[in-house]
């Protein structure tokens, strides 16, 4: 069963999420996890088709590019590139003069180094979530649209859930997988969970001056946007908010903040007509920036969570959950080891953040 009040998923952070599936990471693990994405996203009309009837996703498969302006960011990108050309991943290095010959459009004469991976891709975020409910319910799972009020807790072993109605599911296992409402949860449990919700304000404009056929566009002096539709969406955090969930997004905070920096990297930017804007949430993690996943220490070891993927939480969560069904029916990784994001490091204050 999946416990879900939203089953439209009008406020789900994946439905609302850039969507992108990259291998442009530092740790292995993280790539490893973008890899299985890609594989299984790319065969998504046949595994998630219901009745013989393949599953409808739109993917964009347009590459990555991000772009260092300052010496320590070329540190980490020259790190994190030797980690991703071990790992089989096909990513190309830029100088300024070679990234203006691929992108024209690019003002690139503060650019230091480029990493460019042209496999990589963005997925329709609300048809995949929509597509996977359509999936798992015509292979039995039931959906109840309910909120889970507590827990039925007997010593090491969670028997169920309370729902708000007072009504009961029990269960040998369950999956908190809620993003930023997870720690909400495991606070009933009595788990402490650095993760909060990171407000995201996104927004999309067009502009009738010819660019690049670009892919997603990282400039890590903290402004990105990619292609969507006849235009592009640029997002913009909001750390002041942290630990709250704001769905209203601010008009202000692109004309001040995203304009600026949009058009310095992409002049052609400099006429733009901002048509929608919306809120997300990234479900952060403040104690490394990594998913937090499988049983906490001391607590039930049958109630497992996935949850501050911080931005990843879409490309990784096939990968997730294949690693969750692992840990009911083998009670082990099988297909990736991905010990490295136990919740034990939190309880022994062993951050390992992602440079990438």
């Amino acid at each position: 069963a999946i416990v879900e009040p939203d089953p439209a998923y009008t406020h789900a952070a994946s439905a609302r999420s850039n969507a992108g599936v990259r291998v442009q990471f530092s740790q292995e693990q993280s790539i490893w996890m973008s890899q299985f994405g890609h594989e299984f996203y790319a065969n998504f009309p046949q595994l998630m088709a219901v009745d013989g009837t393949p599953a409808e996703l739109t993917l964009n498969r347009r590459g990555y590019l991000l772009m260092a302006t300052k010496p320590g960011q070329v540190a980490d990108m020259q790190a994190n590139l030797a980690v991703q050309h071990a790992e089989g991943c096909n990513v190309v290095v830029h100088d300024a003069d070679s990234l203006g010959r691929l992108f024209p459009s690019l003002a690139t004469h503060d650019v230091l180094m480029a990493t460019h991976s042209p496999d990589d891709m963005w997925i329709d975020p609300y048809g995949a979530v929509t597509a996977m409910l359509r999936k798992v319910r015509a292979m039995g799972v039931e959906l109840v649209r309910s909120r889970v009020a507590d827990f039925v807790v007997d010593g090491r072993v969670m028997r169920g859930v309370m729902l708000e109605d007072s009504s009961r599911i029990d269960a040998d296992w369950i999956v908190n997988c809620t993003g930023a409402w997870a720690p909400a949860l495991c606070a009933k449990v009595g788990i402490e969970v650095p993760v909060k919700p990171l407000p995201i304000m996104a927004y999309y404009f067009e502009t009738r001056m010819e660019v690049d056929a670009f892919g997603v566009t990282i400039d890590l002096e903290r402004i990105s946007f990619r292609p969507e539709g006849r235009g592009f969406i640029s997002i913009n955090h909001r750390p002041e908010l942290s630990g709250t969930f704001c769905w209203e997004p601010v008009a202000e905070l692109f004309e001040e903040h995203n304009w600026p920096r949009l058009a310095h990297r992409v002049p052609a930017f400099e006429a733009l007509k901002v048509m929608q804007s919306y809120c997300c949430h990234y479900a952060m993690n403040y104690f490394d920036g990594n998913v937090l996943l499988g049983a906490w220490p001391g607590k039930p070891d049958n109630f497992l969570i996935a949850t501050g993927a911080s931005g990843h939480g879409l490309q990784h969560a096939p990968a997730s959950g294949r690693a969750l069904a692992e840990l009911i029916l083998d009670r082990q990784f099988v297909s990736l080891d991905l010990s490295r994001f136990g919740c034990d490091r939190v309880d022994e204050n062993r951050p390992d953040p992602e440079r990438g």
